[in-house]
């Protein structure tokens, strides 16, 4: 009964009399990219995303870091050149018309009493209100919300910056901060609202946030960073959208990201060309791969495999019993001949496919 107090999330309080505990698994709100940080910091990296990424990164994850004036504002823990800078990128959406719902998550309650002052002054502010499904929250109040595009005011500048306040020091001592798992739940909640977009407005340098909030940021810079040196989902064959899924799957796998400093991943490999360059007797033809990936061993031994989907269509005989017990044996001659060439040049082949997908692709 002690627990039994506004104080406590509903959460936290049945975890009291609980007799059975599920652990959610599968993510359907965003990309991996987006839940990549509540994944790792709150449920063990376990998390899967169902949706998959179709657009650039750089359309996922934004930052902006605006030039502070070194004025301090006149209310505490408001930044009204943040405030500028979204008022114009919501006009901007609203101008583009794609139909996009936005919300605003500021860490300040002022920041967000503010927000709401200057867009009621716009004469454009019913049509943000009900065009973008406009609403302005803090870290505390936006559980249970989720929008298209999450603009993230963090008000923070060079001469004023209260977050220490708002967010745990260190996810490692939650038991030992005051309010220690209602800080930390902030950020696990206000992480994971977006189903498009993650747009940071800041008012310094990312490396100057400290506390957990800084590392926050800095591992969305980082996922933005790295991704730029993965294939985007627009270099697979247009063809095959199976490929995408592959991507999305490969990327999200324990092994790839325990691993991905040491992995190099292509797509639509020119191996054919590429073993022509290598070896003057190369007289096959110039096979491309759907995925090559390049394990960086020991030693500088690498091991490198090549990662197909293999669809219905070009790959396997048309059988009446074929299935997923007997697949093995009705592929046919040209891909079996493939396979072998490339074989023999030391790459190894993990075939996907309908037959042995199973239910947990990941």
């Amino acid at each position: 009964m002690a627990k039994f107090n506004i104080k406590t999330s509903i959460l936290d309080f049945f975890d009291h009399i609980t007799n059975y505990n599920i652990r959610l698994l599968k993510h359907f709100r965003g990309y991996k990219e987006l839940i990549s940080y509540s994944s790792e910091h709150f449920y063990e990296d376990d998390l899967q995303a169902i949706k998959i990424r179709g657009k650039s990164i750089d359309e996922v994850i934004k930052f902006d870091i605006l030039e502070h004036d070194g004025k301090v504002e006149l209310l505490n823990n408001t930044n009204k050149p943040e405030i500028e800078f979204i008022i114009t990128e919501l006009r901007r959406l609203l101008d583009e018309n794609q139909g996009y719902s936005v919300g605003i998550i500021t860490p300040h309650t002022n920041q967000q009493k503010m927000l709401v002052e200057s867009i009621a002054e716009l004469p454009e502010r019913e049509e943000l209100y009900d065009k973008l499904k406009l609403k302005i929250m803090t870290f505390d109040t936006c559980q249970g919300e989720e929008r298209d595009i999450i603009i993230y005011s963090m008000v923070a500048s060079p001469v004023e910056d209260s977050l220490r306040w708002i967010f745990i020091k260190d996810l490692k001592s939650i038991d030992l901060e005051v309010e220690g798992k209602i800080k930390a739940q902030r950020l696990n909640v206000g992480f994971s609202r977006a189903k498009e977009c993650m747009h940071f407005v800041c008012s310094k340098p990312i490396e100057d946030y400290s506390g957990s909030i800084g590392e926050a940021l800095r591992w969305y810079k980082k996922v933005l960073d790295e991704s730029h040196e993965m294939p985007e989902p627009d270099s697979v064959d247009p063809k095959s959208p199976m490929e995408v899924k592959v991507l999305d799957w490969l990327q999200q796998t324990a092994f790839f990201k325990a691993n991905k400093d040491i992995i190099e991943l292509k797509a639509q490999f020119h191996l054919g060309e590429y073993l022509k360059q290598l070896d003057k007797y190369y007289n096959h033809p110039n096979f491309v791969v759907d995925f090559l990936m390049i394990y960086r061993g020991e030693n500088g031994r690498d091991q490198k495999i090549i990662i197909e989907y293999d669809g219905f269509e070009g790959h396997f005989k048309r059988v009446p019993d074929l299935g997923e017990h007997n697949y093995t044996e009705y592929y046919t001659d040209e891909h079996i001949y493939r396979e072998k060439v490339l074989e023999s040049y030391g790459y190894k082949f993990l075939r996907i496919n309908r037959f042995n997908l199973g239910k947990n692709q990941i």
